[in-house]
């Protein structure tokens, strides 16, 4: 059966060398650039740009993204020009190419702008804190609320899918990724669902600390009924996961592992120094 390309092309972004990347991205995919991720979908650095490749669905998912829902590509698509307009970070699209064949769905690609932010919040996991961790964190806490702020709530809101550098004036820089998974509210986003948000964030009680008492500055609310609930929630969400392998050092990926501490352990008044 025949295998259709369907192009969809951001003419604000996409200049002449971006279009002709994009014409060719199943090639250029294939046998260039640097895999940073590969799982059940697979991300590759091709020069300037950010690739992702989506898997192909399952039957039943193949025929639903044909027919009855946007596929994640697509919705990466939009979510991603929709948060640039409120003036949110975030990797610029250039476009993306779906293959279909018949009324199922097969390989998809996003191709956006590669970030320049070198770190994630997966660095808070382990408790060797860097220099920088506390002025990160706060930061962190009043980017989240700008989001809520917004109406905007991502739905994989965990460590990888948040990008950050700091800036040559001692401020620091975020931007969201992998954000299929977004809900837009003309409304900001209720208090509780807003610190609930952040329950899949790695780190200890200070770490959580700094986050909600930043968090709940921004948002004029008590930093301390913040903090509870973000350490309920949290303590509830990673509840019989193991979460061992999370502890390690940010830049030693092969290093020993550093024990966790209990999520019921909250000291009170912890600081991050």
């Amino acid at each position: 059966m025949r295998i259709q390309r369907i192009e969809r092309l951001n003419p604000d972004a996409a200049d002449v060398e971006a279009r002709a990347f994009i014409r060719e991205v199943e090639r250029h995919f294939s046998h260039e650039g640097k895999t940073i991720y590969k799982a059940r979908n697979e991300i590759k650095v091709i020069g300037r740009y950010n690739v992702k490749k989506f898997g192909v669905p399952n039957f039943f998912n193949r025929v639903v993204y044909a027919s009855l829902r946007n596929p994640k590509a697509i919705r990466a698509y939009e979510n991603a020009l929709s948060l640039l307009r409120m003036g949110i970070p975030t990797p610029v699209p250039f476009g993306i190419v779906m293959l279909r064949t018949g009324w199922t769905l097969g390989e998809s690609y996003l191709i956006t702008e590669q970030l320049p932010l070198g770190r994630s919040m997966y660095e808070f996991g382990h408790t060797d804190h860097r220099a920088d961790t506390k002025e990160v964190l706060q930061s962190f806490g009043r980017f989240t609320a700008m989001l809520h702020d917004k109406g905007v709530l991502h739905l994989d809101y965990s460590p990888g899918n948040i990008l950050f550098d700091r800036n040559d004036d001692g401020t620091y820089s975020f931007a969201l990724v992998d954000v299929n998974r977004l809900r837009f509210s003309s409304k900001p986003v209720p208090f509780s669902e807003g610190v609930r948000n952040m329950r899949r964030l790695w780190g200890d009680p200070p770490v959580l600390r700094e986050i909600a008492f930043a968090y709940a500055e921004a948002r004029h609310t008590d930093p301390n009924d913040v903090f509870s609930l973000l350490s309920k929630a949290h303590a509830s969400f990673w509840k019989g996961r193991d979460t061992r392998w999370i502890h390690t050092p940010w830049n030693e990926r092969d290093a020993k592992r550093v024990p966790m501490m209990s999520h019921s352990t909250v000291v009170e008044g912890a600081e991050i120094k």
